[in-house]
């Protein structure tokens, strides 16, 4: 799953005027979205071959008014 298949996604399942990735945008109300370093990828004994599934990390930036409360309850 890329970065991209994932911001489709959540704009199918949040409303919000505005999605971004890996940008902050202009937008009063928006959600940004960006790689994060997340924990380190598990490899299988035997190498690459043998790995089955991979992860992706990712980080949420919701920009919403200018009030903090307001984001929290969005996010």
């Amino acid at each position: 799953m890329t970065l991209n298949e994932i911001l489709e996604w959540l704009e199918t399942q949040v409303d919000c005027p505005q999605f971004y990735q890996g940008k902050v945008g202009s937008a009063e109300k928006s959600i940004t979205i960006y790689n994060s370093n997340g924990p380190a990828q598990r490899i299988a004994i035997g190498g690459l071959d043998n790995t089955s599934y991979t992860s992706i990390s990712v980080s949420l930036l919701i920009h919403w008014d200018k009030s903090p409360s307001t984001a929290e309850q969005k996010a």
